[in-house]
């Protein structure tokens, strides 16, 4: 089993700044990389920050850009969106909603 990752701010005394490593799994380069910040709190909030997106999505969502990332969210939306109404159409409820769309299927 693999160790956790822990991602915990240090100061580094020779640059006078706050950094947090983030691991190669996670990383969107795929390699070693560290974020360096001139405050604590800074780097204790980007700490957190990468705990919970790494809690909520592991390390498949290291690889996202972001528009790749809004584009998943969209599709995760439009598919909860789709079972609430395939479950509507399979009890054959008469209920009418109303739904406002904001993109246009293309």
């Amino acid at each position: 089993m693999s160790k956790p990752i822990k991602f915990v701010p240090y100061f580094n005394q020779s640059l006078n700044y706050w950094t947090v490593h983030i691991p190669p799994s996670l990383s969107k380069t795929g390699k070693r990389a560290r974020l360096y910040f001139k405050d604590k709190e800074a780097a204790i909030r980007a700490s957190h920050r990468l705990k919970e997106r790494h809690k909520k999505f592991g390390v498949s969502l290291a690889s996202l850009d972001p528009p790749r990332l809004a584009e998943a969210s969209e599709a995760y939306n439009a598919s909860s969106f789709l079972t609430f109404v395939r479950r509507l159409i399979n009890t054959g409820s008469t209920a009418i909603f109303y739904f406002r769309c904001s993109h246009t299927l293309a």
